[in-house]
């Protein structure tokens, strides 16, 4: 079941679709938006990267991409990138590349990261593959980026069906 707490986000209707609540990245991001909302924290949505990526596989066309959403300071300096993910990880390679390019995101950019990953269930191994993918993707984004920043990035599991999270 979704949570119907309305003390955060008020007027958030989930709509449904095939009969129960979609559960999505964009519900978490503005959930969250809300709550900086209320505390009146600085924050940009699809906020451009500083530095320049290709994720389209073609040589010569690197360009700036987007964080989902960034957090300020009141000096309007980042603090925080944030990337939403929903739903499981398939082994296939454009689930796992949609994940690789938001982790070389959160790696590369100066700045610390948030990695939101949004579960509407999981079954006993849903957690475990994903901590594996992540493990592995930051492995080898490391080994074939010379341009890794030293910042900290958190990694936060929110199971809606169950009620929890993991940060």
């Amino acid at each position: 079941s979704i949570r119907k707490d309305k003390s955060q986000c008020r007027n958030m209707i989930f709509p449904e679709k095939k009969g129960k609540p979609r559960v999505s990245e964009q519900e978490a991001r503005f959930a969250f938006v809300s709550i900086l909302e209320k505390e009146k924290i600085l924050y940009s949505v699809e906020t451009p990267t500083v530095e320049k990526y290709n994720f389209s596989g073609e040589t010569g066309s690197k360009r700036s991409a987007s964080t989902d959403l960034t957090i300020f300071d009141e000096n309007i300096n980042k603090m925080m990138n944030i990337e939403f993910k929903s739903h499981g990880i398939s082994m296939k390679s454009k689930t796992q590349h949609k994940i690789e390019k938001d982790i070389e995101k959160l790696l590369r950019e100066d700045v610390d990261g948030l990695w939101f990953h949004v579960f509407e269930r999981v079954d006993t191994k849903t957690i475990g593959k994903l901590l594996s993918v992540f493990a592995k993707k930051i492995k080898y984004i490391s080994s074939q980026k010379k341009d890794i920043k030293e910042q900290t990035i958190c990694f936060h599991i929110c199971v809606l069906s169950l009620g929890f999270s993991i940060f």
